[in-house]
Parts: structure tokens; C-alpha cells; sequence
């Protein structure tokens, strides 16, 4: 099935309020995910200061289809997450530019979410360009993922007889 994410906040997460809300839908499979990640996540911020949640930047048009500003996102096996900013911009999800990411983000909280999305969310692939996550194998570089993660999930095996 297809959720409205316009608003919602979870353990962990939240969704940004979005400049525009047309990509603003995801599957029932991604929010499970979404929602797995996000308490993965929460459990190993614990232990760092000053983290914020997951922000949830852009998804899917509503039912799918062309997604504007992206060439994917239009299956519902698409997010693209905010970085996480140092205090005090924890919470301004919309200051981050490509250009200054290195100076404001929160390098420990972002490991711990990427960390999280990997073990939780049953990822193809990440993309974000820093070059310690790419070194670390967590993610893969792509043009235009510089100031966030852009995560494509594998959709759930297929049932063979199955009509769910």
C-alpha cells in the first residue's frame, strides 16, 4: 500500500517539512523500513551527543510515477535523508548546501545512521559522496548526493501463489 508521510514522526526519524509536498508518498515496505532504521538508529545515538533525528528529505509522488527533480523516486523504494547537523542547526533541516556539509554536519550521528539504514533497511545501494563513508564501503559516490544519502531498498521477495 501506498502512506502520505506529510508530517509524521517516528523513533528516531522525522519528516522534514518539505518545501513542496509532492514527493511527500512512500510504499508500506519502505515505511517499515524507515521505521526499523530509525530505532537502530536511536539505540546506537545513545551514546553520542547531540543527535538529531533521521530527517526524511524526498519520496515518491503520490501512487508513483515521474518524480519531479529526480530521476528515480518513483516506485516507492526510494528516500533521500537529510545529513545531520552539529548544534545549533540541528534542527534546520533546510541550511545544509553541498558547498559547506564538511563544516556543519555531525560525522558520528550520520556513521550511526548509515549504519542503521544498512542493517535495517535492506538496501541496492546508498549514495552519498563523502569520501570516509565510501572508504568505509557504507556508501557510493553519484553526482548530486553531496549534502544527502540517497537509499534505494530491495522490494520484499514475491510470494509465488500469493496475492498480498
Amino acid at each position: 500500500g501506498w502512506i502520505n508521510m506529510t508530517g509524521r514522526t517516528g523513533i528516531g526519524w522525522r519528516m522534514t517539512p518539505l518545501h513542496h509536498t509532492a514527493n511527500c508518498w512512500t510504499t508500506t515496505w519502505m515505511n517499515d523500513r524507515i521505521q526499523y532504521a530509525g530505532m537502530a538508529y536511536l539505540t546506537k545515538a545513545m551514546l553520542i551527543p547531540d543527535t538529531p533525528p533521521m530527517w526524511i528529505r524526498d519520496l515518491t509522488p503520490m501512487k508513483g510515477g515521474k518524480a519531479s527533480g529526480h530521476k528515480s523516486h518513483q516506485t516507492g523504494l526510494d528516500v533521500d535523508m537529510r545529513l545531520p547537523l552539529l548544534p545549533p542547526k540541528t534542527n534546520a533541516w533546510d541550511k545544509l548546501a553541498g558547498h559547506n556539509y564538511t563544516k556543519l554536519f555531525h560525522f558520528e550521528a550520520a556513521l550511526a545512521q548509515v549504519e542503521a539504514i544498512k542493517s535495517k533497511m535492506d538496501t541496492r545501494f546508498i549514495f552519498f559522496n563523502d569520501p570516509r563513508f565510501i572508504k568505509k564501503r557504507l556508501s557510493t559516490q553519484e553526482p548530486n548526493h553531496g549534502n544527502h544519502y540517497h537509499i534505494r531498498i530491495k522490494p520484499p521477495a514475491r510470494i509465488e501463489g500469493s496475492y498480498l
